[in-house]
């Protein structure tokens, strides 16, 4: 079935960045100016392998404990399944989360301004049909 058409990809928007499916990575980001943007990519790009094992332990462990494997609480947006470990949702730190994938907290809290205290706030892990 897949997505519902969207107006916008997001509400995010840092001006000069032209909005593209694929940047071709850390490279690419670089390649277009955007250098602090870029080391940024490149340690998530770096971070690759232990954020795919953290993701798929937190979903293990929350099947275990008896919990939902997603924090999303579905609409219309799509049809199918959408998963998704909540690290900021509508605009609050998730406490839990810390302990859940802590790679990618140390990450994203090396994020000035995170999306926290603004109602669309989001940071969160996110599988469409997983």
């Amino acid at each position: 079935r897949g997505s519902a058409r969207r107006p916008a990809p997001s509400l995010m928007a840092l001006p000069g960045l032209t909005a593209r499916a694929d940047w071709g990575g850390s490279a690419g980001v670089a390649a277009a100016g955007w250098t602090k943007l870029a080391d940024a990519v490149r340690e998530v790009e770096a971070a690759a392998p232990e954020l795919l094992e953290e993701y798929d332990a937190a979903k293990a462990a929350r099947a275990a404990a008896g919990r939902a494997a997603s924090d999303y609480e579905g609409d219309e947006l799509h049809g199918g399944r959408w998963d998704w470990l909540a690290f900021v949702n509508r605009g609050v730190a998730e406490p839990g989360f810390r302990d859940e994938a802590p790679v990618a907290a140390a990450l994203l809290e090396r994020v000035p301004r995170l999306m926290t205290r603004a109602p669309f706030g989001h940071a969160f892990y996110s599988a469409l049909g997983a």
